[in-house]
């Protein structure tokens, strides 16, 4: 017989764990279409999942909203609040006298 026309060797035969016959493109073809299948089944559930995510970030938006401005009005008062105090220790420390302590030495 003529080598230009024999059949080449599987190249799966005598590896281990391999059997003759052995095809990894279909197998890779047959998993990419139970993926498929699987991200048909589930796109409408996913769907469902972010329409709740989207309704529950704007609950939770309309919600922070007014708590935020509570927390800034708070603020704002106790800031306001301070700088008076401490314009009042301002003033009542520069009209009084100094004490013998305080005084700078001649």
């Amino acid at each position: 017989m003529d080598a230009r026309h024999e059949t080449p060797p599987d190249p799966a035969a005598g590896v281990p764990g391999r059997s003759p016959g052995f095809d990894a493109a279909a197998m890779a073809a047959q998993l990419q279409a139970m993926i498929d299948q699987v991200a048909r089944v589930s796109a409408p559930a996913l769907r469902v999942v972010a329409v709740k995510a989207a309704e529950l970030a704007v609950a939770a938006g309309e919600h922070a909203g007014p708590i935020a401005r509570g927390i800034a009005d708070r603020t704002d008062e106790a800031g306001r609040a301070l700088a008076r105090e401490a314009a009042a220790f301002a003033a009542a420390h520069r009209a009084a006298p100094p004490t013998p302590e305080e005084e700078p030495p001649p």
